[in-house]
């Protein structure tokens, strides 16, 4: 949702803090869990949204970032608190790009691992989460217009850098 939400406390006494989870209808067949506790203190946060999912299946989760930040001139008493993705891919090649966590990026059919796939179109950004956050966080791409290409070697995306990816 890219629209603003106004809430006010009602018991102004109360410590000021949030909690959050992902809505029910995400995920039809799973249970949204609450994260942990915010303060709304100015600065940078993450939280973990997690759903639990029947028949044994590993948990989904979404990993939020959260910036708390004080409105200016006549909003100086309002707290602005911006939800976003933790992570958001952005593809500027003038081609198709897959990607993949690299426990998943796999040169044989597998619809598991394809399930987790996504498609970046040329000049397209998309939110990223990591499919299973128990499994190495190293993401990998591959070229989808060009026969043959294999999956990059996994890097991290953690922090903020600019460097060169060889795909074969």
């Amino acid at each position: 949702m890219v629209a603003p939400l106004l809430f006010s406390f009602a018991d102004q006494e109360a410590p000021a803090t949030l909690t959050l989870r992902v809505g029910k209808y995400l995920h039809k067949d799973g249970t949204p869990h609450w994260c942990k506790a915010l303060v709304l203190q100015n600065g940078t946060k993450v939280r973990k949204l997690n759903i639990a999912l029947p028949n044994f299946r590993p948990e989904q989760v979404y990993t939020v970032g959260i910036e708390i930040k004080p409105g200016k001139g006549r909003y100086r008493d309002t707290r602005m608190v911006t939800i976003s993705p933790q992570f958001i891919v952005d593809n500027r090649c003038s081609g198709k790009l897959k990607i993949s966590q690299r426990a998943y990026a796999t040169s044989f059919f597998d619809a598991e691992a394809q399930a987790t796939h996504l498609d970046l179109p040329p000049s397209c950004n998309l939110p990223f989460h990591w499919p299973r956050l128990d499994k190495e966080q190293l993401l990998c791409v591959k070229l989808v217009e060009m026969d043959r290409c294999h999956w990059s070697g996994g890097f991290p995306i953690g922090a903020v850098d600019s460097f060169h990816i060889n795909i074969r």
